[in-house]
């Protein structure tokens, strides 16, 4: 009961310490739901867009640099995936894009401790990466890597204080392994057959 406690004003804390960029993260959280929840390719793009749009001014809001620009980045790179799919250039360009500002980030202005900056580096590295799945993988491998992505996201948001993060980061780490045993299940019943 102690650790629930201290886990409730540990939040009651980091929302009265920046409550505009908090609320801004709920709304990420929302938007990232309704984003999840589309069924329709183009609304989940345009909705990415908009999620990505909330979490690059949340994260501003919050001083965590590098998530705040990777996520202005990543609404330029769903605009660009909408008009030009799965076209591996732009994709490749984009992680071009995404080395240049981990590299900019860790070289001149994270000035923290080392440990800050290699955690100021997960965003990097998930960028990077979904960027890479999205183009190499898909099924159930797809999911796999995403859902392990969300643990490193977990971690960075934790650490930056972004309640609505964590809790999008939760939620869709669930529904990933909901979604992994069912398409699992499907296949191994496909193979059956």
């Amino acid at each position: 009961m102690h650790i629930i406690t201290d886990l409730f004003f540990q939040i009651i804390h980091l929302f009265q310490t920046n409550p505009w960029a908090q609320l801004i993260g709920f709304a990420g959280f929302g938007m990232s739901l309704l984003t999840f929840l589309s069924n329709n390719n183009e609304k989940f793009m345009i909705r990415m867009t908009m999620s990505s749009f909330i979490w690059a001014i949340h994260f501003l809001l919050l001083g965590a640099l590098s998530a705040g620009f990777l996520n202005a980045v990543d609404v330029i790179k769903n605009l660009l995936a909408i008009k030009y799919p799965f076209n591996k250039k732009i994709s490749f360009a984009i992680v071009i894009v995404y080395i240049f500002i981990g590299f900019y980030l860790y070289s001149y202005i994270d000035k923290g401790t080392e440990s800050a900056k290699i955690i100021n580096l997960i965003p990097v590295v998930a960028s990077i990466l979904s960027t890479i799945i999205l183009f190499t993988l898909k099924g159930v491998w797809m999911r796999i890597a995403f859902t392990i992505m969300l643990l490193g996201w977990f971690t960075y948001n934790i650490s930056n204080g972004s309640i609505g993060g964590a809790l999008t980061d939760l939620v869709l780490f669930i529904t990933g392994l909901y979604g992994i045993h069912t398409m699992s299940t499907n296949e191994t019943e496909q193979k059956k057959k």
